[in-house]
Parts: structure tokens; sequence; C-alpha cells
């Protein structure tokens, strides 16, 4: 291998740089009042974020109604009975597997 030469100057420049971000490092380290300061200013910050936001929407608990089927309905077939009226709303409106099989069948029955 090659013996490169360098140039003391730069070298002296660099370690220079590295001892004083090395000084900088130090005493950085966060100690036990810093942290609950920290926490306090950032539980103010979101408190007043709540309460300056201009969006009024809560979360409102969902009633629903439980729906009546016969015993033996649900004792048979428990997967065909709805017991509450969201189970019985479409999930998908636009469902495209079930338009691409639909397109199929009608095709399949102009054919025959």
């Amino acid at each position: 291998m090659e013996k490169v030469d360098v140039d003391d100057d730069y070298v002296q420049k660099l370690e220079s740089k590295l001892s004083s971000v090395k000084r900088s490092g130090e005493g950085r380290e966060p100690n036990a009042k810093q942290i609950i300061q920290d926490v306090a200013d950032l539980r103010k910050f979101q408190i007043a974020s709540l309460l300056d936001s201009n969006s009024t929407t809560q979360i409102e608990p969902v009633e629903s109604e439980v729906l009546s089927y016969n015993y033996l309905e649900r004792k048979i077939a428990p997967q065909k009975v709805a017991l509450t009226k969201e189970e019985l709303a479409l999930l998908v409106d636009n469902d495209s597997l079930a338009s691409k099989t639909a397109a199929e069948c009608t095709d399949q029955s102009k054919e025959v």
C-alpha cells in the first residue's frame, strides 16, 4: 500500500472539531427537574391546543337496538341472525368483486 501524505493542519482542525463536539455533548443528560418541567410544558401545550381547536365533535355512545328473533333461529343458524341493527347494515356499498361476478353471471345468462 502507498503511504498517503496527510496535511497536519487539516488533521488538527478535524481533531479540534471533534473535541468541541464531544464537549458540547457533555452535561446534556436531562435531570429529573428538567424532565418534569418538559412534561408540564407539553401538558399545558396540549390542553391549550385542545381548547383552541374548532372541532366540536364529541363521540356519542352508540345505542343499538337489540333485535328479537326466535330462540330456535339463533341456535340453529346464528350466522344468519343479526343481534343488532348495525349488523344488518351494508359495510361495502361498492363491492368490486360482487359487481364483477354479477356482470359475469349476466354475460353467461345472455350466452345461454
